[in-house]
């Protein structure tokens, strides 16, 4: 049975009395670890007996018929009159009112649905009346000779398991014994929670098999002096991994559908830097252990996370405007957590450099690769880093410690070849470690198996257009285990699907035209899933801001074709404002004239644009544009931007000459400056003074 996999994970170190040291790095590996085979998990650290309750209730009200329940404690526990309790972070006068009832629990999960299975994992020691403790005082094994119990009597053996659902109890030691702490060679862990991440990724093993291999490691390391005890009433063989599983949204299939109307969870204020904002925004990592989204906030510099149904986002990054200081960003385009590390990972862009940002209030970053155009940026089930440049257009992946990175992707200069990438992006990488890379300007997604020479064409095949067969500058880009590609299609306001093998993609959401409506797109570039199969879609929201030039014509074929305009009231119901604009004139052909403007790019690397570009011409009576105007004096200015769009906006403008197509006079406007965000003075406009050549 492919069963729904949820997981409740506690890890209690900061105790009034016989504090612990691994307890919080031990339920944090677990739950990503965990995430990785496919549970949705919610992590608590360091919680009371009434925070306890209320994660426990939550729990049980999302587990449904047929689920798999995993709940994992790493902590203190101690027995009183014949019961099993879990111990708070608290002071305990009555175990009976200040703990959790570890039997209570299992009740409490057995009433929450039909043919449930469910896994208990108590890294705690069970211990006759030898040995009143569960976790003791030890720091290490190496360094413990006499055991003192920490709490209350020893752990009973005697617990009731609810017969209405299958259960398992793993314990973190047998009877008698102790569940010793981190050591020195167990990377901060206890020395079961370090054998059991060892093991329970395991492919094609059960659980029972995998417990075996957790017990001869730790044997090993404590000299014999711990094992794990298992207690279990499964009726089905149980497997956390799968050969060949994919545990990133396991349950959708070619099947899956989507609601077509999305809901706003974060920014939809319009473009702006207040905390219920975004300008810009990349790249998203949807972080289920805490219900919590992070997204590269482009334009303010800043990372911003976001809890479910928040109203506001927080920074947790820069947000100290565009620098390269450690404690600022330039332009960040994408945002992953290293749960490991419990740590940011940024593609700070504008600085070309990836930097670690603690999440634990930090305030600065460090800077761990250097000298790199990064845009995407991914992590492997090893922990290794995989990173996108941009112009150099290849991906490396970062091993810790690694000086150079080694190329996995690309690597052999610009172009459409199968060996080759042209301005890559967004990444993913799967279990087996093949790379799929959004190939933007060649508008595809190309894969790249583990030590491959080449790629493979997985979405995209026929050049830039909005046919089935196409994209149009991908971003954003998921796999799943049956090897079925989702991808952000930024040009044409879409999420598409390709399935393995399928020469066509599928329109998933959007494919309504660009638009602000909830079935529709504007620019979508980051995505996401989280472990419930919902899509996450990082969206621009069109917004010309306040109205301040109305620029109005008509073509003049009538044969009535002067017209008095008075003026012209624009009213903007989402703003509650409305613009007026008094015009008092004929629009007619009286000496009308036209111009003719040519743009020159300077030659130099990747100079040209493709935004679109506007300028406005100004003259000595009044300012006009270019396709046909009465005449209002010479030419005393012109002023040219462009509006940052496609995947390429900057601009290095060397000159725009205009020609007056009434007198063949020619007028040059000198620039030879850069427009965009990302050179210069990150100015997208310029005002350009004239210089008469002819």
């Amino acid at each position: 049975m492919d069963r729904r996999r949820l997981a409740l994970v506690f890890g209690n170190d900061r105790y009034p009395k016989n504090k612990l040291n691994s307890c919080r790095k031990d339920a944090k590996d677990v739950s990503a670890k965990l995430k990785e085979l496919g549970f949705h998990c919610t992590v608590y650290l360091d919680q009371n007996k009434r925070q306890m309750d209320i994660a426990i209730r939550d729990f049980c009200a999302i587990i449904l018929n047929d689920d798999c329940v995993l709940v994992y404690f790493s902590g203190h526990g101690m027995e009183a009159k014949g019961k099993n309790y879990l111990v708070p972070i608290e002071n305990i006068q009555d175990p009976e009112f200040d703990c959790i009832n570890l039997e209570e629990l299992l009740k409490q999960l057995n009433n929450c649905g039909d043919n449930l299975l469910n896994i208990i994992i108590l890294d705690a020691c069970r211990a006759d009346q030898e040995n009143d403790t569960w976790k003791t005082k030890a720091t290490s094994a190496e360094n413990e000779h006499t055991l003192k119990p920490a709490f209350g009597k020893a752990l009973s053996g005697h617990v009731r398991l609810p017969n209405q659902s299958q259960f398992v109890l793993i314990y973190s030691a047998d009877p008698g014994t102790v569940s010793f702490a981190a050591g020195p060679h167990t990377n901060g862990n206890s020395f079961f929670t370090y054998s059991l991440l060892n093991h329970i990724s395991t492919s094609n093993i059960k659980l029972e098999d995998m417990l075996k291999e957790v017990s001869k490691e730790i044997k090993l390391k404590s000299q014999r002096r711990q094992r794990p005890w298992l207690h279990s009433c499964l009726d089905e063989d149980f497997f956390f991994k799968r050969k060949g599983q994919s545990a990133l949204v396991n349950h959708i299939n070619i099947n899956t559908k989507w609601t077509q109307h999305g809901i706003t969870i974060a920014g939809g204020n319009g473009q702006g830097n207040q905390l219920n904002q975004l300008d810009g925004p990349e790249g998203i990592y949807v972080d289920d252990d805490h219900q919590t989204i992070y997204i590269a906030d482009w334009g303010n510099h800043r990372i911003v996370e976001w809890k479910y149904g928040a109203k506001n986002g927080q920074v947790v990054a820069g947000g100290n405007g565009n620098g390269n200081g450690s404690d600022q960003l330039s332009f960040p385009t994408n945002v992953i957590v290293d749960k490991k590390n419990d740590s940011l990972i940024i593609c700070d862009k504008g600085n070309r450099r990836v930097v670690r940002w603690s999440c634990q209030n930090g305030r600065n970053g460090e800077t761990i690769i250097s000298d790199i155009d990064c845009w995407g940026l991914t992590m492997d089930n090893n922990g290794d880093f995989y990173v996108t440049d941009y112009w150099k257009s290849e991906v490396r992946r970062w091993k810790q410690g690694d000086t150079e990175g080694t190329i996995v992707a690309g690597g052999n200069g610009q172009g459409n070849h199968l060996n080759q990438l042209h301005h890559p992006t967004y990444i993913f990488v799967d279990e087996h470690h093949s790379v799929y890379v959004s190939d933007i300007t060649n508008h595809r997604v190309i894969k790249w198996m583990k030590g491959a020479k080449e790629g493979i064409v997985v979405a995209g095949r026929k050049g830039r257009g909005n046919g089935l067969t196409q994209l149009s500058f991908p971003r954003g880009v998921i796999v799943n285990h049956l090897g079925n590609v989702y991808v952000t299609d930024y040009g044409n306001h879409r999420i598409m699907r390709w399935c393995k093998r399928s020469c066509e993609g599928s329109i998933v959401v959007g494919g309504n035209g660009e638009g602000k409506q909830l079935n529709q797109f504007y620019r979508p570039t980051g995505l996401s899933f989280d472990v419930q199969g919902s899509l996450y879609v990082v969206d621009e929201e069109p917004d010309i801001g306040d109205l301040e030039v109305v620029e109005i014509e008509h073509n003049g074929e009538s044969l009535a074709d002067s017209w008095f305009l008075d003026d012209i009231t624009i009213e903007m119901p989402t703003k509650g404002r409305a613009f007026y604009f008094a015009c008092h004139e004929w629009l007619s052909k009286e000496k009308v004239i036209s111009y003719e403007v040519t743009f020159y790019t300077c030659d130099v690397s990747h100079a040209g644009t493709g935004a679109n570009v506007s300028l406005i011409l100004y003259g000595t009576l009044d300012n006009i544009g270019i396709r046909g105007s009465k005449q209002k004096g010479e030419l005393t200015k012109l002023h040219i931007e462009h509006d940052s769009s496609m995947i390429s906006p900057d601009w290095f403008l060397d000159k725009v000459e205009v020609i007056n197509m009434n007198t063949n006079e020619t007028i040059s406007f000198s620039c030879n400056r850069w427009l965009g965000k990302r050179h210069d003075d990150h100015e997208i406009q310029r005002d350009l003074l004239p210089m008469k050549i002819s």
